[in-house]
């Protein structure tokens, strides 16, 4: 769906998520019932293994993770009216993009604060290309990178949002660190319940 503020900015988005995520269970057994030592499985269990079918197939990587229609505006659009489009969207961040859909840049509520409120400036007299943090400067992600690489890389660098861009600089998607930490306790509560089912079934063979 497209959403127009003036002629410069569209929605393009809905979010998505993944389930399922690695943890060790341990469980209580009699000498003759004792499963085959952790080390024989730790590094051969696979998703389908223990239930969780083709939800956890993604579980490492960013695929299903990330807000694949974000919120888009052009370069002349005023930074008036990307406040409009946080509020109107809950979201605290927007991506600038040319009209091939090609990142240019990335401006957040953070920007807006440092670069214009604090500062006295116009955010209606102000376009969003004089404060958004540029391509060139910007970190971002692909579609396969991993979610531990892209938190990590979030944590490091103090980022709230990881942009998701193609080979050819046409914007995926848009990562946030909710999306992230969402995730990552869904992902353990899926696994619990896969891993424990599994163990309690070879403690309980029929």
């Amino acid at each position: 769906m497209i959403r127009a503020v003036g002629s410069t900015a569209r929605r393009i988005g809905s979010a998505g998520a993944a389930r399922g995520s690695w943890v060790a269970v341990r469980g209580m057994a009699t000498s003759g019932d004792l499963p085959p030592p952790a080390h024989e499985h730790s590094a051969r269990i696979r998703p389908a293994e223990v239930g969780l079918g083709e939800t956890a197939q993604h579980m490492f990587d960013i695929g299903g993770v990330f807000t694949n229609k974000p919120i888009t505006m052009g370069p002349d659009a005023t930074v008036y009216e990307a406040l409009q489009l946080f509020v109107a969207n809950n979201t605290d961040a927007v991506m600038i993009v040319n009209e091939n859909q090609e990142v240019l840049g990335i401006l957040s509520q953070r920007d807006y604060v440092r670069k214009v409120a604090l500062l006295g400036k116009s955010s209606k007299a102000t376009p969003t290309k004089d404060i958004m943090t540029t391509r060139a400067n910007l970190l971002a992600a692909k579609q396969g990178d991993s979610l531990q690489k892209c938190m990590r890389l979030m944590l490091a660098r103090d980022v709230r949002h990881l942009p998701v861009i193609a080979d050819d600089e046409k914007l995926t998607g848009l990562l946030s660190i909710k999306d992230l930490i969402k995730c990552s306790m869904e992902q353990k509560d899926s696994m619990i319940k896969g891993l424990s089912k599994k163990a309690l079934g070879s403690l309980n063979p029929e």
